[in-house]
């Protein structure tokens, strides 16, 4: 697997210790794996993943679920917030000088 690939499998924990999600801490037989950079997680929902792994954008604040605005490292939820942040930039810079 790749640098950044993420890998998903369903387990069931009949038998087995249960685990616990991450996010919420609920035990049951409906848990999944997520693999992201050779780290496994475990969750109960895909809201729970996405609230412990998605990137937040960096104008709203926002979780970013599906593709995302990239300004260099900076990550936004879509264009109008890179524009708006942008916008921003360009008036602190021009105050501060």
């Amino acid at each position: 697997m790749k640098s950044g690939e993420i890998s998903f499998s369903l387990t069931t924990k009949k038998g087995k210790t249960m685990t616990k999600c991450e996010t919420c801490g609920r035990q049951n037989e409906g848990l999944f794996e997520v693999i992201k950079d050779g780290v496994s997680r475990t969750f109960d929902s895909f809201d729970c993943a996405i609230e412990a792994m998605a990137r937040p954008c960096k104008n709203c604040g926002c979780l970013i679920t599906g593709n995302d605005s990239l300004d260099g490292d900076i990550t936004f939820c879509c264009g109008a917030c890179q524009r708006q942040f942008a916008e921003l930039g360009n008036k602190l810079a021009r105050t501060t000088v």
